[in-house]
């Protein structure tokens, strides 16, 4: 029975997720073409607020989350109210704090900025702390596993938003958009007030919220240092290129990674409860191997043939959609590629933060991020741009992703050869759809890969997306045998 509901939790919360994403996409391509790139690159920029905001609790969240579960697996459910009441009074101050911080700072530096960067910060500051009440009450309902109506939520939240940013994008632009946002973001929260009947009582206990604190601070620390990390690509363009620049390494950002990494999110997302629950019960590190590489195999067997099916659409998606963002499709491709390595990682990382190796991850991810920067700025000062930033990216995730995932094998195995075996099979049927797309887009129809004939281009892109599934569908097959057999379903 868990097993089976697992299965169907991690189901459901990806299709919500795509389903999320697909509309966000759209909604993407409508603002995308209201607004020009230079305006679609302030997005992406402020962007960067919800990033580095969403460590505001200081890892009181994280200490909530982690602390709930594990005592719900000891059998320790007295202290959940306590826990909860005080949690929450912490995270919704701290919110509050934040957000007025950032309000001041919009009006301290009027006259550095234009008039809809100012106001887009002062709209995120409220935006924040509406997402902190998102947050709260996500995982409330995250630790019970109600992930039907968290997946409900997003939902309603992506529907709404893009039926806003229709009537109010066309009218007032850049400020309708952030109007849209700021109203979709409220029917959410109320939803999920109204679906978790939440009863709180705003204590204050400090041994409690000290205690949170504690354990939250370094896997908040560590998730901080994850959003640096991911979003040093944006601050170095922000700061030695143009925000039209920005604009299109957005929309690769979007095309790609934003996109792609849904599937791993959701799947790391349902796990990671079941990890502390499992940890807290049998307070042992090869307790978790199962949930592990389970996970870990279909992450690496679905996002490859994802990564080929996207990799060949881009060179079509673009130039109909946004053909004035053509110069995002060598990003996009590229970024494509380096989301595998972010992705397969993901069970990984759960499992350091589950077993207390934060410590650990946090010195693989300060590493990373210093070759990232130097990297980037290797590539920028060189003249290759966007282009030049993603590759660096790329690189970088890369590493990120074999000192993640290694050490977290090498302790599930005490033998060095067989993390590395490990690690490769993880990392096969990448390679193999690589040698796939070599082969097919060798074959091209036309000198060009898009001849802007709609119907030619449609049957082409359709041949090879269709010849790649084909190709590669023993993998998925002999994969999902293993995988099933293993959980005996």
């Amino acid at each position: 029975m868990l097993k089976n509901k697992i299965i169907r939790d991690t189901s459901s919360t990806t299709i919500a997720s795509y389903l999320t994403k697909f509309i966000g996409l759209f909604r993407g391509f409508i603002v995308a073409k209201l607004l020009d790139p230079s305006s679609y690159g302030y997005f992406s920029g402020l962007s960067l607020i919800f990033l580095y905001n969403s460590q505001a609790h200081l890892g009181i969240l994280h200490g909530l989350n982690r602390k709930l579960s594990l005592s719900k697996g000891a059998g320790q459910l007295e202290t959940y109210d306590e826990l909860k009441n005080n949690g929450i009074t912490a995270i919704v101050f701290l919110s509050f704090l934040f957000a007025g911080i950032i309000f001041a700072y919009s009006f301290w530096v009027d006259d550095a900025y234009s008039s809809e960067l100012k106001w887009g910060f002062r709209f995120y500051a409220v935006l924040s702390v509406m997402f902190h009440l998102q947050y709260i009450l996500h995982s409330l309902l995250r630790v019970e596993h109600r992930f039907k109506e968290i997946a409900k939520s997003n939902l309603l939240f992506s529907l709404s938003n893009l039926v806003l940013v229709l009537g109010l994008a066309y009218y007032f632009r850049f400020y309708g958009v952030l109007i849209a946002f700021l109203m979709s973001l409220f029917l959410q929260d109320y939803y999920l007030y109204y679906v978790n009947k939440v009863n709180v009582k705003f204590q204050f206990n400090i041994p409690v919220v000290k205690e949170l604190l504690l354990i939250g601070a370094p896997i908040s620390f560590a998730y901080l240092i994850d959003v640096i990390l991911n979003s040093i690509d944006r601050l170095m363009i922000a700061i030695f290129l143009t925000s039209k620049e920005l604009g299109f390494y957005g929309i690769g950002l979007t095309l790609s990674s934003e996109f792609l990494l849904q599937l791993p999110n959701s799947i790391s997302y349902v796990i990671y409860p079941r990890l502390l629950e499992k940890f807290g019960k049998y307070k042992n590190y090869n307790a978790l191997l199962d949930l592990f590489q389970t996970s870990s195999a279909v992450v690496a067997c679905v996002m490859s043939i994802v990564v080929g099916v996207l990799f060949i659409a881009v060179d079509y998606l673009i130039p109909y959609l946004l053909p004035r963002y053509v110069d995002a499709i060598p990003v996009a491709k590229i970024l494509i590629f380096s989301s595998y390595f972010i992705s397969i990682n993901q069970i990984a990382v759960r499992v350091m933060i589950t077993t207390g190796k934060t410590n650990k991850l946090v010195q693989f991810q300060v590493i990373v991020i210093l070759l990232n920067v130097l990297l980037n700025y290797f590539m920028i000062k060189n003249g290759f741009g966007i282009n030049g930033v993603a590759v660096a990216t790329a690189v970088s995730y890369f590493v990120y992703s074999i000192c993640v995932t290694h050490y977290t094998l090498g302790k599930f195995f005490n033998r060095f050869l067989s993390s590395i075996k490990e690690q490769v099979l993880l990392y096969l049927p990448l390679i193999y759809v690589c040698f796939l797309l070599g082969m097919i887009l060798r074959f091209n129809f036309s000198e060009s890969m898009i001849t802007h004939n709609f119907l030619f281009d449609f049957f082409s892109c359709s041949f090879k997306i269709s010849l790649l599934i084909i190709l590669y569908a023993p993998v998925i097959f002999i994969n999902f045998k293993k995988i099933k057999a293993h959980l005996n379903v």
